[in-house]
């Protein structure tokens, strides 16, 4: 049997992808006023800056306006992020945010990137994870 050589693009993959379910946990447990325990993110791993961010954001905000803030479903969808969240105007700022500074951001790597159509299926991807996928 051959032996597999990994390229050093497979490893950094590779340790993207480990990395991509590491990052779930540890955001529900840095922010537990956010989400509720178990809760899964529906993106890739490259997103987790912006919504480490986001959170952040929403954590500094008076009590009173990020009271009852909890989101019920973080994705991709037509390659931009959505976060679905019960949460006020003050909030939907921040959420709002995250969701524009997608459209530029890499979802596999969290490069700049670009809104990209490859057969139909939209994701933001810079020029090393063009048609990557996954």
């Amino acid at each position: 049997m051959e032996a597999t050589v990994m390229t050093t693009d497979d490893r950094k993959v590779a340790r993207s992808l480990a990395l991509s379910h590491d990052w779930h946990q540890r955001m529900v447990a840095d922010f537990p006023e956010l989400f509720a325990p178990g809760f899964g993110f529906e993106c890739l791993g490259g997103w987790r800056f912006l919504l480490r961010e986001m959170c952040k954001r929403i954590m500094l905000l008076a009590p009173e306006d990020r009271e009852w803030t909890m989101f019920s479903q973080v994705k991709e969808k037509f390659g931009t992020l959505r976060a679905y969240h019960a949460g006020g105007p003050r909030v939907d700022e921040i959420v709002d945010w995250a969701e524009e500074a997608s459209e530029r951001t890499c979802d596999v790597c969290g490069r700049p990137g670009s809104l990209r159509n490859s057969g139909g299926w939209y994701a933001t991807r810079c020029d090393d994870h063009d048609g990557w996928t996954g």
